[in-house]
């Protein structure tokens, strides 16, 4: 298929998964929707712990033989249900997709008639399965729902009291929530990303000040970062 075949599909798919819905409304979603590089930094995440999943149900040192049990039995459930390895990408590239795009949820009326509603797609969770668009996601990369992690939970953000966007994701049961910031923007993308558990008023004046003192120590270089952990 080539490009202007692929560009006619996509469209297709896009006026069927829309239809009934308003374009004004369909608009008014799109700018609740974080940029793509956060949406993806969420995919990337989720990736990282179906890679390499944990099933932490009950508060660290409350552990009883119980929950213990049921980690043991969810923890051999997932190793059994390892993917190829190039499902986790196709995975990531999905959930990206469907993040950035309006998320259509459809119900039946008390008419009988089928009623779609429309937001953006900012919050994510796994309970003890995960939600429509992570289990979407995962079924189109053949990718086990036995791989998700329990009791977690990310949102992704367009700001917060003046900040940049990014994404918090908050790691098993009663796990804190662990931000993740873009840092050094070049050409529209971020470098690297910084993690900590700080958010308010006054966090992106403590990036900017991190960003300052790294550009320092390494000569204003800013390719290939990476991460920058800073609990905070």
């Amino acid at each position: 298929m080539n490009k202007k075949d692929s560009s006619k599909k996509i469209k297709n798919e896009q006026d069927t998964k829309y239809a009934g819905i308003e374009k004004e409304r369909l608009e008014e979603v799109r700018q609740q929707i974080p940029p793509e590089y956060v949406q993806r930094r969420a995919a990337q995440i989720w990736r990282r712990l179906l890679g390499d999943p944990k099933f932490q149900i009950e508060a660290p040192g409350e552990e009883t033989y119980r929950g213990s049990f049921a980690t043991a039995l969810a923890s051999m459930a997932a190793k059994n249900a390892e993917p190829d390895n190039d499902a986790y990408q196709i995975f990531e590239d999905r959930l990206t997709e469907s993040l950035c795009e309006p998320f259509v949820l459809e119900a039946a009326a008390s008419s009988g008639k089928e009623r779609k509603w429309v937001r953006a797609l900012t919050s994510m969770e796994v309970d003890y399965h995960p939600d429509e668009a992570l289990s979407a996601a995962a079924a189109y990369a053949n990718i086990s729902k036995m791989r998700f992690p329990y009791k977690t939970r990310m949102y992704t953000h367009t700001s917060y009291s003046g900040s940049r966007p990014y994404v918090s994701a908050m790691i098993g049961y009663q796990s804190d929530a662990v931000h993740h910031y873009p840092a050094f923007m070049l050409d529209g993308k971020p470098q690297g990303w910084l993690l900590t558990k700080l958010q308010g008023p006054d966090i992106e004046g403590l990036l900017v000040h991190i960003e300052t003192i790294y550009k320092i120590g390494h000569e204003g270089r800013v390719l290939g970062v990476g991460e920058i952990e800073w609990v905070g």
